[in-house]
């Protein structure tokens, strides 16, 4: 493991490690991409950015579409087994936040899918490519709210 994983997996401050660990992981190459993914969570916590909140500019906090970025990226280092659905559910929230804040979130999902495995790359390529009415919030029974900082959602 190179020294600056070692660092990050040992600071303090876990949602600031989990941030410098999404953005290590997309400057490194394929080899030690796999590795990160292999010995993920490092039996370390992590922290993680409120995903019902990433389009909102909080005090305090890191823009909104470095902690939607990272949120993906998070997807991307994650390929511990689960419920699919659940990572369908997280995609849907990267996504509308995504749009929420102004970015172009089909870019964005094939940027993480070109740094992904192969696997999560089908994932977030079939998703974005679903039609909008199964990407909108509804479709998940989300709520959009819109407030003073930005969007949010909550469950219906």
């Amino acid at each position: 493991m190179e020294e600056k994983l070692e660092k990050i997996i040992e600071m303090d401050d876990r949602l600031e490690a989990l941030f410098s660990l999404c953005r290590y992981f997309e400057q490194c190459d394929d080899g030690e991409r796999a590795k990160i993914r292999e010995m993920w969570d490092f039996g370390v916590e992590w922290d993680y950015p409120d995903q019902f909140r990433l389009a909102q500019k909080l005090d305090g906090q890191r823009p909104p579409e470095e902690r939607i970025r990272a949120s993906l990226v998070c997807d991307s280092i994650d390929q511990s087994p689960g419920d699919p659905r659940d990572k369908l559910f997280g995609f849907a929230l990267i996504y509308n936040s995504a749009q929420a804040a102004g970015m172009n979130p089909d870019s964005l999902f094939q940027d993480v899918a070109a740094i992904s495995s192969e696997g999560i790359a089908k994932m977030l390529k079939v998703f974005a490519e679903r039609s909008n009415e199964l990407k909108y919030p509804e479709a998940f029974c989300l709520k959009k709210i819109e407030e003073s900082c930005g969007v949010r959602f909550e469950l219906e």
